[in-house]
Formats: structure tokens, sequence, C-alpha cells
């Protein structure tokens, strides 16, 4: 197996703009109430019945930019004027959940338009400038096609693996991420397929003896210089995934194989220590399943994990536990005697900002909790609109398969697809009450 080669490319963006620079504020709103700002509308079912997949959405300084049909757009944050897109020669298999410091992301994606083209084209992209800075072919015997697939960045690499899925095998690449320039060419020594999950470090998931049904699962750092994995956390189960980078959180399951979200979060030290568990089957909204490899309904900060429970009988709330004791500190529950669905949108040292879904008659809600007691302030509301369905219903769940964000008094959505189904939605949406 060799690797593919990294290949400077700065012109593939049309109409590129050239500030990386935060926007100047926004006056602070004398209102709560929220509106659509704009809208980008989902792309036409393909003809000869070809899934479109459009995975990934950053923002980054004046740029929110999102997968779209066979490539990545960048779109102004006010006006949602297109600021640049890239063509890419398929549909997009995968992208990374996070952007570096600098605003490069990374995508996979397939080798052609045809439907079941191998996902084995890589890239990077500077979304702030709107190019591309290198693109690589996976060289390799195997044909990936995206199931169960992660991409990942750092500020130093940028990575991609597969699991064995059946009779697939797995597979793992890892490259530096300014130059292109290949760091490793296969899973870690021994092990059976590689995951990662990118932040301010690489961390690497593998299976490494035994199968999917009772194997022995690894988690551990990978070192953006020689690709050398150094292990800190090890079980035996059904299935795992990396819930967390920073602080590592790890999510397990121990019961039957088809039982696909894990049924208790672990939190690992940087010496590799168990020092919290937290039970989680059907108690908690985490966003994993065994093809959705990221936890989009778990965030957590070095200090504080936050979860949001879900029950369709009675109003759900968010927790806030120690990351290094497990203890709670505080649960926020909305003063509804509606079930309301709660997605962690982001989170930092001061606290958590928060999704209310909408429901058939009532609008959706941005808020944020004060990360020492949880105490709720309401940073956005969508009109009650009676019985119909409100504009976000149909584009945010718990499931969380690509990131919220909230900025300057705007809340940024995106849905990947499938958009050859019927739902009655666009691809991307900005609320705003400003």
């Amino acid at each position: 197996m060799t690797s593919g080669t990294g290949q400077q490319d700065s012109a593939d963006g049309k109409g590129a703009s050239t500030s990386s620079t935060s926007p100047a504020p926004s006056p602070k709103p004398t209102s709560t109430k929220g509106k659509v700002a704009w809208e980008v509308a989902a792309p036409a079912a393909e003809m000869d019945g070809r899934t479109v997949s459009a995975p990934g959405a950053w923002l980054s300084g004046t740029t929110y930019a999102t997968g779209v049909s066979d490539g990545v757009t960048g779109y102004d944050v006010a006006s949602g004027t297109e600021k640049w897109s890239i063509p890419l020669s398929g549909d997009i298999c995968q992208a990374s959940p996070t952007r570096t410091s600098a605003g490069y992301v990374a995508v996979a994606h397939r080798t052609s338009k045809q439907d079941k083209s191998p996902c084995t084209q890589f890239a990077v992209i500077d979304i702030t400038k709107g190019h591309v800075v290198w693109r690589a072919a996976l060289k390799t015997a195997l044909r990936p096609l995206g199931l169960s697939m992660t991409v990942a960045v750092t500020d130093q690499v940028a990575a991609i693996g597969w699991p064995t899925v059946g009779s697939a095998a797995g597979g793992s690449f890892g490259f530096e991420l300014n130059t292109g320039r290949s760091i490793w060419t296969a899973p870690a020594p021994g092990c059976d397929g590689d995951e990662h999950a990118g932040g301010k470090v690489l961390v690497t998931h593998s299976l490494c003896g035994g199968d999917w049904e009772g194997g022995t699962h690894r988690v551990g750092h990978r070192d953006p210089v020689t690709g050398k994995v150094t292990w800190r956390y090890t079980t035996r189960a059904t299935e795992a995934w990396i819930v967390s980078a920073d602080p590592l959180i790890v999510g397990v399951n121990s019961g039957l194989p088809e039982e696909d979200t894990p049924d208790r979060l672990v939190s690992v030290s940087t010496q590799g220590k168990v020092q919290a568990i937290w039970k989680s089957k059907d108690t908690y909204s985490t966003g994993c399943t065994s093809q959705r490899r990221r936890c989009g309904g778990v965030l957590a900060t070095p200090g504080t994990l936050y979860l949001a429970t879900h029950d369709s009988q009675k109003a759900n709330s968010i927790y806030a536990f120690d990351t290094v004791t497990g203890k709670r500190k505080w649960t926020y529950t909305p003063v509804t005697h509606l079930s309301r669905v709660l997605v962690p949108v982001q989170a930092d040292n001061d606290g958590l900002t928060v999704h209310m879904r909408s429901t058939s008659n009532r609008g959706s809600e941005v808020i944020r909790l004060a990360g020492l007691d949880g105490k709720p302030t309401q940073l956005m509301k969508m009109p009650d609109t009676g019985y119909s369905t409100t504009p976000d219903y149909e584009m945010v769940d718990d499931s969380v398969e690509d990131p919220l964000h909230y900025a300057d008094y705007r809340l940024f959505v995106h849905r990947r697809g499938m958009f050859n189904y019927f739902i009655d939605a666009p691809m991307t949406m900005v609320l705003t009450n400003h």
C-alpha cells in the first residue's frame, strides 16, 4: 500500500475571498425574536437515482462553508452571497467536523459522479480564502465507499480512516497538513482499520484483536510527525466511539452487536487512567451509531461534559458533569410541560449554547447556559406558528450529523442529505434576531 501525493493547488475556487479576519460584531439586538436570514435550497434529486450527499459545515470569520453536491461552497455569513465554490470529482463521502485555527478543513470524495465510485480522493481546503491547499489520491487496492469513514484535522495533520466492515478491509492515511506529505499509509500496527477525531490533537481509535462482536479496542494519540500511536485507553467491547478528543471521552457498547449506541461513556486522563464513567444507554442523546462515527450530541470542555436527555413523554434536560470526578454540576430543564429536543451547539469555558428544537406549533429557541450554574439566557426565539411546520424543524435533531454553529446573533444549520428523499427543508439555513 502506498500513499497519495499531496499536490499544491491554489486556483480551484472562483471568486475567492482573501479575507481571513472576523467580521465586526453586530450591535446587540433589542429583541430575541428570530427570523430566517438566508437559506440555500436543497439540490434536486438525481434523475439516475444517484444519492446526493453534502457533509461538512464550518464557520470561519466572514465565511460559512458547507458541502454541496460534488463540491464545497463558501457563503458570506451576513448575506448568504456565494463567495467561492470548489468543484470536486464526485460527492463528498465524509468531511472533518472541525477546522484548524487557520481555517483549513479536509474532505474525502468520490473519484467520479457514479453512485458507487470509491472514496479515494482527499483534499484540504482553506475556507477563509476559498482555495484547495493540496489534493491527494489514496493509492490503495481497497475500494472504500464511505461506510463508517472518518476525516479529521489538527493544526499539524489531516487524516482519513475507516474500520473493517464485513468483508471490506479497513484503512488509514495521514498527511502533513500544510504540504500533503505522507506520514502513514496503514492502520496502527497490529490493528484492523482506524478512525480519527481532530481538534488540538489527533486521536485514533482502532480494533486491535478479535472482531466487532467482542474485540479489543484501543484509543490513543497519533504523533503528527511519525504517525506513531501512544495508546491511552484499551477495552474489550462490541463497539467503541471517540466521543471527545480533548478531553478524551470514549463511548463503549458492551452489549449485543445489534445495539449500535454506547451504553457508557468513559473519561480518560492524560496519563491513560479512567477518571469517570457515565451510563448512557436509553438516557442521553449522544448522536453515536455504528454508521455515524461522530457523536455529535455530546460536547465537552476540559472541565465539563454536557449531555442531553431524550424522552418523548416528559421534559428533557441538559446535564453538566465534572469530567474528572463524574459528579453532576447542575441540571437545566426548560419550563414547559412539552418534551423538547435539546441539542448542544457549542461549549467553552463560560458555558454551553443550546438549540431547542421546534415542535409542530412552537418555534425553536437558542439559549445560553452559564457554565457555573446552568442559568439560562435566551438568545433567540423563532415565532410560534400554530400547527404549521416551523422553518428549521426538519433540519435539526438529536443526531446532529453536521455541527451547528452560533456566532454574532446567527445560528447556522446545514444538513448533509440524503437529498433523493423528500424532506420539505432547504440544505442550509441561517436564523438571526439581528
